[in-house]
């Protein structure tokens, strides 16, 4: 047990650095792709907009801020007077679940189509790289396009002009930190993923671990998406929308089996793996409903879940505070996720009210920048959650470190190191309970311990012990199932699993170690040790007691006939 621990945190350790090495060489080449202000030009200043209501109405707009659009809804987005542009440039912007066209002049450059039959998955909030003509006779360009799905868009900005071969830096632009940090800790939490299925299953924060590194990789690659930063690997335009959408129906039932493991409330356990279940049933669903012929997609289903996760935000918030927390153990955890809980439902309350917003055409009030807190909102919540984890492994650590060193105290014999009496009554107890049949138990006495005290004092006494409680030691568990330690004073009593042929082996071997010591001259006199045995089989078995006193009593026999041959401890 403790060998597969140890593997296990030296695997840990090594996933750690070689995270950490990944993270510096990303950071290197995150500055070298890193976006300069005169490598493009933000044109939102030189457009205006019309938008077309499906009823009818048009609206004019002279920036691109205006009321949220609808699905129906058709805009045309100018910008004039573009003649300046440098041959080679591409037209790099955004915009959310829409065909688009795209004009120089009145020549095409662009244009995608929406099939409802046909196009049935969601395009999400699509990144557009349009070439432009390499002349300078292009005075205006027009962007055409038609809300085609449920959801709303108010807002056209960060509409770029750069050189068609680094196009997709601006989707980095700006946002190079939070690539770096969030697709981290996507590799990350994949590979933590991988560490803690592969290990231990039964151990409970292993478990924890694992949902928490499910729910970070799935809520940061929901925020990669969120932030179009898959179209820098490809520009197929449903990349990014499954990716992103997939992962948002996903976030709930990691965080909610986390929390059945986290609370201590039976009811408020209960809840939480109804809500994973719960999730897991949206998630499957949904999943099949996005990817069939039926005319329904994520997007369609979007309100659902996000009633669902406001739901279950509100309760694991009141959870976290009226959830009581018996064991001590676990009270730091339990203090770090509350408040990371509240962190995480103040920013989504937030999130949630601005989209309410753009929903109520009230956006004019909203002009100017909008501060992000999405990403503060999700590192603080998996800040939240890894910190609780190792606070509980740490605390549960030291407990168990407490209770082995109880366990020594109880179970060690303070001079030889030897497990005592105690310890070797626990393993033949464990005898009786596992019917073991075929063993034999060995006693072993040291020889004039007394005559040893009175003539080279205690100290050589105590030396004496522990030189013999290592010999047996070494003889008897070496290759040998079984135990051995020191029954009192300067008796020892060895257990071999097996044949009394074993047990033998065992016996030879220790006094070829005996001999060896004695040569060696490493006390100033002879140690001898007298020792008997008795034998369970299967045939004829033995209660461990019977066996011990059978053993004993052929020990003095050989103790007797020690004395009779040798008499006192003999001088070098």
């Amino acid at each position: 047990m403790y060998t597969t621990e140890l593997r296990n945190r030296k695997l840990l350790q090594r996933i750690l650095l070689a995270i950490l090495v990944f993270l510096v060489l990303f950071l290197m080449a995150m500055m070298r792709m890193r976006t300069h202000s005169e490598d493009f030009r933000i044109i939102d200043n030189m457009i205006h907009v019309d938008v077309i209501r499906s009823n009818g109405a048009i609206e004019h707009y002279p920036s691109g801020t205006v009321d949220a659009i609808h699905k129906g809804d058709q805009f045309v987005i100018y910008a004039d007077d573009v003649s300046e542009l440098k041959s080679g440039s591409a037209l790099v912007f955004s915009i959310y679940n829409s065909e688009v066209r795209v004009y120089s002049d009145d020549s095409l450059l662009y244009a995608d189509y929406y099939d409802d039959v046909k196009d049935y998955q969601p395009i999400g909030d699509r990144w557009y790289a349009v070439s432009l003509p390499d002349t300078s006779d292009c005075q205006d360009l027009r962007i055409e396009g038609t809300m085609v799905r449920n959801g709303t868009i108010s807002l056209f900005s960060e509409l770029r002009i750069l050189p068609a071969t680094s196009s997709w830096k601006s989707i980095l632009s700006g946002n190079e930190f939070m690539f770096l940090i969030f697709s981290t800790v996507v590799i990350a939490s994949g590979v933590l993923l991988i560490f803690f299925i592969l290990t231990s299953f039964h151990d409970r924060q292993v478990r924890m671990g694992m949902w928490i590194a499910l729910f970070s990789f799935v809520i940061c690659n929901w925020f990669l998406g969120y932030k179009l930063f898959f179209y820098i690997i490809s520009d197929d335009i449903h990349l990014n929308a499954n990716i992103e959408y997939v992962s948002f129906f996903a976030i709930g039932a990691p965080f909610s089996f986390f929390m059945y493991h986290h609370l201590h409330k039976e009811l408020y356990k209960k809840i939480s793996f109804g809500f994973g279940v719960l999730f897991l049933i949206v998630f499957t669903i949904s999943t099949i409903i996005n990817y069939s012929p039926i005319l329904m997609n994520y997007c369609d289903l979007l309100p659902y879940c996000r009633t669902i996760l406001a739901l279950s935000l509100l309760f694991f918030g009141v959870a976290v505070f009226t959830d009581t927390n018996e064991d001590m153990e676990g009270a730091t955890a339990n203090h770090i996720i509350k408040w990371g809980v509240v962190a995480a439902i103040a920013v989504a309350v937030f999130a949630l009210l601005q989209a309410q917003v753009a929903a109520a055409n009230i956006t004019e009030r909203l002009k100017g920048e909008q501060v992000d807190l999405v990403p503060v909102a999700i590192l603080a919540i998996i800040t939240a959650l890894y910190v609780s984890v190792f606070s509980r492994y740490v605390q549960e650590t030291m407990t168990k470190m407490e209770a082995d060193q109880l366990k020594a105290i109880a179970f060690i014999d303070p001079l030889t190191g030897a497990e005592n009496r105690s310890a070797l009554y626990s393993h033949l107890n464990d005898l009786s309970l596992r019917n073991q049949k075929d063993y034999v138990i060995v006693f072993l006495d040291v020889n004039d311990l007394k005559v040893t005290n009175d003539k080279y004092g205690h100290a050589m006494g105590d030396e004496l012990i522990a030189a013999a409680a290592n010999l047996i030691r070494q003889s008897f568990r070496e290759g040998t199932r079984g135990f051995c330690g020191r029954w009192g004073g300067d008796e020892f009593l060895a257990c071999v699993y097996g044949s009394e042929a074993d047990a033998k082996t065992c016996i030879k071997r220790f006094y070829q170690n005996l001999d060896e010591f004695n040569k060696a001259c490493k006390l100033p006199f002879r140690m001898t040790v007298s020792s008997g045995y008795a034998v369970s089989t299967t045939e004829k078995p033995v209660d461990y007691e019977t066996a011990i006193k059978q053993a004993d009593e052929a020990m003095y026999i050989d103790k007797k006939k020690f004395k009779e041959l040798h008499g006192l401890v003999t001088a070098r």
